[in-house]
């Protein structure tokens, strides 16, 4: 009511004021709420200590969004001692709950993490039950997954299967991959027109490999007409794109 002036004036101070005390009484909501606003600085000072707090505080209650931004302060290490192991306990408890953001985390965590978490063939569950979900970024990393037989035998059919999947909803990185795929005619009949084609999706988004291929296909004529200065335009635009970062 008074952060958005519903009904009375607007006045942020006063809506803190009893935020805070609907957190002390144990409002998971409402200390996930200050513990995002003290993450992100909003209407407060950027407090990382306030915001670990009011994250556990809901998240020993079950919030999942709050059990997701715990685990991810302590995969990144922002604002506490970095804990892979931490992170994985935090972001398991929310995945379980069915909250995808934080089962394409923990799909990280267990592909990447240190050795006590790092688990491949729970990687392949985690991202799978995500890219299920649509979860693009899934998606990829579960082709990933397949391409290179991590947690699975390798299973080319498989990742361009989930890579097609994403790549038709937009996702540039599945956009190269598949261009990968046809240029090198694994998993798929070798077709450079269809090489082509995924690679100029990908590249029209600011994919810079995407956009080096492209420029090597046209400086040396493979599966298209060889023309430098259309090489030279897809150079330029990848140091374009990298040079914005």
């Amino acid at each position: 009511m008074y952060a958005k002036g519903h009904g009375v004036a607007k006045d942020f101070a006063e809506a803190k004021r009893w935020w805070s005390k609907a957190a002390e009484q144990g409002n998971p909501k409402v200390q996930f709420t200050l513990g995002h606003m003290y993450l992100l600085g909003k209407s407060v000072k950027r407090d990382l200590a306030k915001a670990r707090q009011f994250f556990k505080q809901a998240a020993d209650q079950g919030l999942p969004t709050a059990q997701y931004h715990l685990g991810l302060m302590y995969a990144q290490g922002n604002g506490v001692l970095q804990s892979f192991s931490e992170a994985h306990r935090w972001l398991l408890k929310a995945s379980e709950q069915g909250l995808v953001e934080a089962q394409f985390r923990l799909g990280g965590i267990l592909l990447r993490g240190e050795d006590d978490v790092r688990d491949l063939s729970e990687a392949l569950k985690w991202y799978l039950k995500a890219a299920q979900r649509s979860h693009l970024r899934a998606m990829v990393a579960l082709g990933q997954l397949y391409a290179k037989g991590l947690g699975t035998g390798v299973d080319l059919a498989e990742a361009h299967r989930w890579w097609q999947a994403a790549a038709d909803a937009g996702n540039a990185d599945a956009q190269f991959n598949l261009g990968v795929m046809y240029v090198n005619g694994k998993g798929v009949e070798r077709d450079y027109v269809q090489a082509r084609k995924w690679w100029m999706r990908a590249a029209d988004k600011g994919h810079t490999k995407a956009q080096y291929c492209l420029g090597i296909m046209y400086s040396t004529g493979t599966g298209v007409h060889q023309d430098v200065d259309e090489a030279l335009r897809w150079k330029e635009a990848a140091e374009l794109w990298e040079s914005l970062g």
